[in-house]
């Protein structure tokens, strides 16, 4: 206080400050019980996370992963390939993988701050308790380490399977656009050359050098982490090589060493062989676009047709060249035979295309028609319903192009004078079996629905009602309502549904049932279905044997599964040549 306030005329404050220290001393704060429940509480909610998820999010949203460029497709394949590739997801091509899931982000941010976040996260632990706390200075680290290049790794193939799956090359509406875009392919500044190179690139985590300093020092907060960057290469670089492990990012290499194995090679590569391909197909539509009207178009090239020669490739190719050489044979077809509807019929009703699984599959069966008893099996469902199944991919193959889906009904439209090869018949199917898609494989590429079930009423002469969805029972017995979330088909399957409600007076249990893989919508159908309030909200009711219990559901989508129009409705469209 002398340095603070000096000087006789600050006597008083610092009388004053005295006082107040001398009281309290004389008497200090009390003390604050801990209250023990909430710790443990807290504890546990903070423990259902990982120590390495914990460090891995850290450093994924630290400023430093925010700092490195995206990988963008417009860039890697340059202004040429822009107006021949789209996103299946409507995404521009400007819009691209975070940088923190490119080689820079894995070299210059997750290695560098690896070791410090690490040790920062373990200094922290002591918040978990006894037991739960992390030794710095432990072998545990080495594995902690690992495990959070583990998460990184399947996050990072998690964003590359994304954006592979997303790119798509544009059909060609006419001859002539066809002829220069195959033209434009198979040039020696070829954008899919480019393209696939700048993505292999971004493949191989674990091809590329430590960061050298001076690269780092131009990310924000990189530099300082060189330190700990060595030390994380000292601490598992070398124990890896000693042991003969992988090399850190191998993860990744390995997983796509397909599409790096198609792409590398130079001129001897797989990639070359699909361009000279399309250099061949390329010259036979130039041969039919400048043949006269009525003319026969030019003879395949000696060797083989192009097109079945890139069709026979795209079986082995691996993804994502394998669809856009497909989506490239398709369309040439098409155009060749002078009929985009007489192309998009023959793959439909072909024997690859969606149109004969359709009609075996769906027809007298159900859902599509309540009244059957004979289901149509979830394989199936999937097969012609999933993301990249059956329909989705024969939609986005031949009918997208030609389909204006800006209003709330899709209209198909003309392309540069181009009929569209279905009818808005057709197309209504189309949108309904895009429905079931977004509503049904909404988790990945198998059927799957959550929704919570509460009851909440159950007339005054029934006891109990029982419902067993597969091997979960929902019970209730007029006590306060408690919701309970049902995923189907859940991991059993749930191949049975039954509700079985039990009398006051003791009588005999009334029961309605069902079996099958849509055991679950055979039993609600029994029901009385009907919208409570919003569009995610529904109310169920079942009246059997003079008892009634209903149940509420949340659906997690605007969208309800068990509406009775929602698959009913839908028939396998009919394409005409």
């Amino acid at each position: 206080w002398q340095r603070l306030y000096p000087g006789i005329v600050n006597q008083p404050v610092r009388d004053d400050l005295m006082q107040h220290l001398v009281a309290m001393l004389n008497a200090p704060l009390p003390q604050v019980p801990l209250d023990g429940a909430l710790v443990e509480a807290a504890r546990a909610t903070f423990s259902r996370v990982s120590v390495a998820e914990r460090v891995y999010s850290r450093i994924r949203d630290s400023q430093q992963a925010a700092a490195i460029p995206a990988w963008v497709p417009a860039q890697a394949m340059g202004a040429a390939g822009v107006p021949l590739f789209s996103r299946a997801s409507g995404k521009p091509l400007t819009e691209g993988v975070p940088g923190f899931y490119t080689v820079k982000g894995f070299q210059f941010v997750l290695l560098p701050a690896l070791t410090h976040a690490a040790r920062d996260v373990a200094d922290e632990s002591w918040v978990l308790g006894p037991g739960q706390q992390v030794d710095p200075s432990s072998p545990d680290m080495q594995n902690l380490e690992q495990n959070v290049i583990t998460l990184y790794e399947a996050d990072y193939e998690a964003q590359w399977n994304a954006m592979l799956g997303d790119l798509n090359l544009k059909p060609a509406t006419n001859v002539g656009q066809a002829v220069q875009n195959l033209y434009i392919l198979g040039s020696p500044q070829s954008p899919m050359q480019r393209l696939l190179t700048s993505i292999t690139t971004q493949l191989q985590l674990s091809k590329g050098a430590a960061p050298p300093a001076a690269a780092t020092a131009k990310i924000p907060g990189v530099a300082a982490m060189n330190a700990d960057a060595a030390a994380l290469q000292g601490l598992m670089g070398s124990a890896n090589a000693g042991n003969g492990g992988p090399a850190l990012g191998s993860e990744v290499d390995n997983y796509y060493a397909p599409l790096i194995n198609y792409v590398s090679g130079g001129a001897g590569s797989p990639l070359s062989l699909t361009l000279n391909l399309i250099n061949s197909l390329q010259q036979q539509l130039a041969s039919l676009a400048s043949a006269a009207p009525g003319g026969a178009p030019a003879a395949p090239a000696a060797g083989g047709d192009p097109a079945s020669l890139l069709q026979g490739e795209a079986a082995t190719d691996p993804q994502p060249v394998a669809r856009w050489v497909q989506a490239l044979v398709v369309n040439a077809n098409g155009l060749r035979g002078g009929s985009a509807a007489k192309a998009a019929a023959a793959a439909f009703n072909g024997a690859a295309g969606p149109g004969q699984l359709c009609q075996q599959a769906v027809a007298g069966r159900y859902p599509f028609v309540p009244a059957s008893s004979t289901d149509i099996p979830l394989g199936d469902f999937a097969h012609l319903f999933a993301p990249n199944g059956m329909l989705d991919s024969f939609y986005t193959q031949q009918v997208q192009p030609y389909v204006d889906m800006s209003g709330a009904t899709w209209r198909v439209q003309a392309v540069n004078g181009v009929t569209p090869p279905i009818s808005q018949g057709a197309l209504a199917e189309f949108q309904r079996a895009e429905t079931i898609k977004q509503l049904f494989f909404a988790a990945g590429l198998t059927p799957s629905v959550q929704f919570s079930l509460t009851p909440t009423a159950l007339d005054a002469g029934a006891a109990q009602a029982v419902l067993q969805l597969g091997a979960l029972n929902v019970s209730y017995a007029h006590g306060p309502p408690v919701p309970t979330m049902i995923s189907w088909p859940g991991a059993d399957g749930m191949q049975t549904a039954r509700l079985i409600i039990t009398p006051a007076t003791g009588g005999n249990p009334v029961e309605l049932d069902a079996s099958g893989p849509w055991a679950l919508f055979h039993l609600f159908s029994q029901g009385e279905l009907s919208e409570a309030g919003s569009s995610d909200q529904y109310t169920l009711t079942f009246s059997a044997g003079g008892h009634s219990v209903s149940y509420s559901i949340g659906a997690n989508s605007v969208l309800n599964p068990f509406a009775p129009g929602m698959l009913a409705d839908f028939r396998c469209p009919s394409l005409q040549g």
